[in-house]
Parts: C-alpha cells; structure tokens; sequence
C-alpha cells in the first residue's frame, strides 16, 4: 500500500527533515528519508548523526514504511514547488506522480532504530537551565526547517536540554508536529554559538 502525499507535505514537512540526512555515502542508511506510517501518525524522519530532525503528523492509515533516497527527495521536492496540486504515491522503490516516476533501491539498508529512542528521552527529563554550546552551523539548519515547515516565515524555537553536553531538543510552536534534536559542542569550540536554556 503506497503512502500518499501532498505537493504542501514535500514541500513542507519533507523539506523541513531532508535537510538532517546525511551526505556521508559511506552511510546510505543514513542519506535519505524515512518516511513511515505508523497507524495513527505519518512521520519523517532524518538524520546525519549529529543532527535529528522528525516531523509528525497525526493521521490514520495502514501501516507502511521506506527510505527514500536525498537525490529523489530533492527531485520531488523541487517537482512540489512547480506543482501545488500534485499528489505523490511512495512505494518501496518507487515515487509516482501524474507525469512522473522516480526509482530507486534502498532494499539493503536500514534506517538507524536509535531515532525512536532519542526524541522519546526527553518526556519527563526535565530542561536544565543555563548557558549550552550549540554548533553555529546546526542551530542554523535548526531555524531553516523551522522556517520551511512554516512555508517560510520566520520561525520562534524553543530549546531544551537535560544537562550540558546533553542533546538539546528544539521545537516550536509554528510547527508543532517538527522535532530537531542536535548534538551540544563545548562553550570553548570555536564553532559554539552560546544559547540560554531557561530551566
């Protein structure tokens, strides 16, 4: 059973995670998108391993999943935007549209399981507060999938973290099915920016 999606969904949502996956082809289970529903929920999913990014959204469907390639993700995110009412069938090695097909084999590779783990830590764990090191770099990719998931406008986030040197979570309330979860850096890195955590 395929999953479908809206040319707004890619555009959005997708656009938002894609960003997280990696570029290392020496983890192809890690260059792409995964793209599951869960049976209440469609979720996407990326990540580079310094980096996590998920959007959620609520919806019932029968239960499927795929890793969907970075090349095929930007082909079809760059297809959505010329086209704001195509609808996207997703199936294990293809994304089909009206005038359009893209394959692909990710048969072989496994998405990493530790993503289930990570976003769920936080329920409960409480927010230190205090001054945290984020890398300028991830707390820039952070406020660009903020700002895609919320068709570009600019993008309030909301940063959490259980303790230093601790991932921080960040979410926001213009996106609230989007969760980024990124690795701290030290104060002294030359490439930390400085964020204040409110306990």
């Amino acid at each position: 059973m395929p999953i479908t999606l809206t040319s707004e969904t890619v555009s959005t949502s997708l656009a938002a995670v894609a960003l997280h996956a990696s570029k290392d082809e020496t983890r192809r289970h890690m260059c792409g998108v995964f793209i599951e529903h869960t049976g209440s929920q469609l979720r996407f999913t990326a990540t580079s391993g310094h980096t996590l990014a998920r959007y959620a959204h609520e919806c019932s469907a029968l239960a499927a999943q795929v890793l969907v390639p970075s090349s095929v993700v930007a082909m079809l995110i760059a297809h959505a935007k010329k086209n704001k009412d195509a609808i996207y069938a997703v199936n294990a090695t293809s994304v089909e549209t009206q005038d359009a097909v893209w394959t692909f084999d990710t048969s072989n590779e496994t998405f990493p399981q530790h993503c289930d783990r990570v976003i769920p830590a936080f329920t409960g764990a409480g927010t230190q507060g205090g001054f945290f090191g984020i890398s300028c770099e991830y707390a820039a990719l952070a406020a660009k999938s903020f700002t895609l998931a919320n068709t570009n406008k600019l993008a309030t986030m909301a940063i959490h973290c259980a303790g230093a040197l601790e991932p921080m979570l960040i979410q926001s309330d213009c996106a609230p099915g989007l969760t980024v979860v990124v690795m701290p850096v030290r104060m002294d890195s030359p490439f930390a920016a400085p964020v204040k955590v409110a306990a």
